[in-house]
């Protein structure tokens, strides 16, 4: 009796575990993707057509961050980097006196003839600057300086930002202003669609006592901060009949050309529990060559079969 229900056992376990091995089979899908057309304008949706019932689908459109190429490895992408401040001019009638500068050798040296003597890119232009006489915060307008940070191909730019403010002789040019500089600061963006977001925010920019320098002709004490986010100039006014310049030279300042953003992610469009997909599109809003990719796969806790497909397609400009 013992014999014979070990026998019966035996063969209980021999088909439950042929029966979970059944159960564990998936099929490899049958499943085809197209587009209508594969040359496009910037601006146009794209219609990915799929034919075929499948668990999952999951999109590779061959854009920045969903790029099939960077599935298994880093993405370095470089960093925009963008300038913005505020300003106001009041009391004075000299127009342009103040200038935003970035230096890409200056030495270190703090002192009013080496800072002079340095060689400094001025990007004032870029900016809107407040006229004279306005007594209103104007803002600068968030800008690009990129171009400023960076000489080569550096990995990071080591640099120097100044404000300078020029008073021209007041018995010819009318009186200096009362210039201040508030919340200047360097932004970032992840992308073209995303939200500025702070790199040096103006609390921690790298402005300090140590780089306030004035003309050896100047009154003393006419530059300096209020408060921690605020640059002040004023003019001449014992010796007002002379051009008098002012400084404030930031420390050395570091700025990575690139970050390690990782690898790149596919957009899962259909899982199992989903009704069947025909189709999905994608709006393509730059100009180039993209490779889109699609995986549709059906799986289970163990087994997965899949197929790979591939779509290449060219987006000109408009």
């Amino acid at each position: 009796m013992k014999t014979r229900y070990l026998g019966l056992m035996v063969m209980v376990s021999a088909m439950f575990f042929q029966s979970c091995d059944k159960l564990e089979e998936i099929d490899t899908p049958k499943f085809e993707a197209y587009v209508d057309k594969h040359t496009y304008t910037e601006g146009d949706t794209v219609r990915i057509n799929f034919v075929g019932d499948v668990d999952y689908i999951t999109l590779y459109t061959g854009k920045p961050g969903n790029d099939f190429q960077f599935k298994d490895k880093d993405r370095y992408g470089e960093i925009p980097y963008y300038l913005d401040f505020n300003t106001h001019a009041r009391d004075g009638a000299q127009q342009n006196q103040m200038s935003v500068l970035v230096s890409r050798d200056f030495n270190g040296v703090y002192n009013y003839n080496n800072i002079v003597a340095s060689n400094w890119i001025d990007i004032t232009a870029r900016f809107k600057m407040a006229p004279a006489g306005y007594r209103d915060y104007m803002s600068s307008g968030v800008k690009d300086v990129k171009d400023a940070i960076f000489s080569g191909t550096e990995d990071t730019a080591h640099v120097y930002f100044a404000i300078r403010q020029i008073t021209k002789p007041q018995n010819v040019n009318g009186t200096g202003n009362l210039n201040r500089v508030q919340n200047f600061r360097i932004r970032t963006q992840a992308d073209i669609n995303a939200d500025f977001k702070d790199f040096y925010p103006y609390t921690s920019f790298k402005f300090n006592q140590k780089g306030i320098f004035s003309s050896p002709n100047k009154q003393a004490d006419r530059a300096g901060f209020e408060g921690t986010n605020i640059i002040v100039m004023r003019n001449n006014t014992t010796n007002p009949n002379v051009e008098t310049q002012d400084w404030t030279v930031s420390e050395k300042m570091a700025f990575p050309r690139s970050v390690n953003i990782g690898p790149d992610w596919g957009l899962p469009v259909k899982s199992i529990n989903d009704r069947r997909l025909d189709y999905y599109q994608v709006a393509y809003n730059e100009p180039g060559d993209y490779r889109i990719v699609i995986l549709a796969f059906n799986a289970n806790s163990v087994n997965r079969k899949e197929v790979v497909k591939e779509i290449e397609i060219k987006v000109l400009p408009k």
